[in-house]
């Protein structure tokens, strides 16, 4: 497959973004002093990008995302003539850009994973998202030195003209996304590619320090939904490794190695540190009790109205401030089935299942280990996003979708090619 010099220079343009974003998270999403909406330069990098890809280079979109952004249009105009009784122009622009964001994230992720497929094998992008784990860290650490209380971070923000809006936390790895919940979440995927890649490849003592190291950050996190989620992938991997190395006593082997420095470091998570105190105050902790309301007023805005049919429209949640408990519900797939409404989320389903199958199909047939990292992360996802709203953030997107969709266009590539009888080389 011949690559032109545009395509592989290209390449390093977007991946120079991703870098970019990835590295600094929200550090380039701030208020100036006296502004009323953030200037979020990492977002206005992403329209220039999409508006130069898609109209400039007439660059070709995958179906399913194609179709995909197109349910998110068509949710955001059925919102404006359901609610066009009572809105207002600050939440119809509010509800634009809700939308004009995620159409365009997930625009960019098809061009970026398709030239990520040009310079990158799938070794090189393992390494590249590792390389950007690390300068996460040292940031994230960095931060936790100098700011161990967040709030000092924001007045520190707030004396040099910068403001930004975050919660007051006390002593947690916060990363640079300035959320300890969202980068624990991030931090799952490299413990459970680690552990797969010490399960099912050679054994390699780096493998068991990376998995180690990474877990210990999550650990700083004292996120109790990132703790959960890396337990249930863990518990779903070696469930699926221990099925597999019955027969084998050095698969076995590795196996039980890796399972018992998980164990041995979740237990003292769990039992020497904060996160005793809080899974057992759950019961009367304000950040539990509150994300538990507003699961139960997103279940009440459900079946209001014909909400579960029609949805209230993508982005609209300003209309509905009676239900919302801040500026959305903290369950990323309640929000995305409430903004939809079902026929519209089941159609949507079934696009992004086509993605996901199809990227993990290349997974399994190139890189075992990391089939199996990919599908238990986004199960562990798929569980705790229940009480956490970090789907709906688009650009959290930007850290798992670019790898789902490397492989989604190798996989596309693949099928295109033999249907030819050309022979194609992963």
């Amino acid at each position: 497959m011949s690559v032109t010099k545009w395509e592989k220079k290209s390449a390093y343009i977007l991946l120079s973004f991703l870098t970019f974003y990835l590295a600094t998270g929200n550090i380039t999403r701030f208020y100036f002093a006296g502004m009323v909406i953030p200037f979020p330069l990492a977002e206005v990098l992403l329209y220039v990008l999409v508006v130069k890809y898609l109209f400039i280079n007439n660059e070709k979109i995958g179906t399913d995302v194609c179709y995909l952004s197109l349910i998110f249009l068509a949710s955001f105009f059925i919102g404006f003539f359901k609610n066009l009784a009572g809105i207002d122009v600050p939440s119809l622009v509010l509800a634009f850009s809700y939308t004009l964001r995620i159409c365009c994230v997930l625009i960019l992720l098809y061009i970026i994973g398709k030239r990520m497929s040009v310079v990158f094998t799938v070794k090189k992008v393992i390494s590249y998202y590792m390389t950007l784990y690390y300068v996460q860290a040292f940031f994230s650490l960095l931060i936790l030195i100098f700011f161990p209380d967040s709030s000092e971070l924001w007045q520190f923000l707030t004396s040099i003209n910068l403001h930004f809006e975050g919660d007051p936390h006390q002593h947690r790895l916060v990363g640079v996304f300035f959320d300890p919940n969202l980068y624990g979440s991030l931090l799952i995927l490299p413990v459970l590619l680690f552990f797969a890649k010490a399960s099912y490849c050679r054994y390699e003592l780096k493998n068991y320090v990376q998995m180690v190291f990474f877990l210990f950050l999550l650990g700083m996190t004292f996120s109790r939904s990132a703790l959960m989620g890396v337990a249930i992938g863990i518990v779903l991997m070696n469930f699926v490794a221990l099925i597999n190395s019955l027969n084998n006593f050095a698969k076995l082997r590795k196996v039980l190695l890796s399972t018992t420095l998980i164990f041995l470091q979740l237990s003292y998570i769990l039992f020497f540190t904060r996160y005793a105190e809080r899974f057992s105050g759950m019961a009367h902790d304000d950040s539990a009790l509150c994300r538990w309301r507003s699961f139960k007023n997103a279940i009440n805005l459900f079946i209001t109205d014909w909400n579960s049919v029609v949805g209230i429209g993508y982005g609209y949640f300003s209309l509905y401030k009676d239900y919302t408990i801040g500026v959305e519900f903290d369950a990323s797939l309640l929000n995305y089935i409430i903004c939809l409404g079902l026929p519209l989320a089941i159609l949507g389903g079934f696009f992004l299942r086509n993605i996901i199958s199809k990227s993990l199909k290349y997974y399994k047939d190139n890189e075992y280990y990391l089939y199996i990292a990919l599908t238990t992360y986004l199960l562990a996802l798929l569980v705790i996003t229940v009480f956490n709203n970090w789907l709906f953030v688009p650009f959290f997107l930007f850290t798992i979708g670019p790898i789902l969709m490397y492989g989604y266009v190798n996989n596309e590539t693949a099928a295109r090619l033999m249907g030819k009888g050309e022979k194609y080389d992963a």
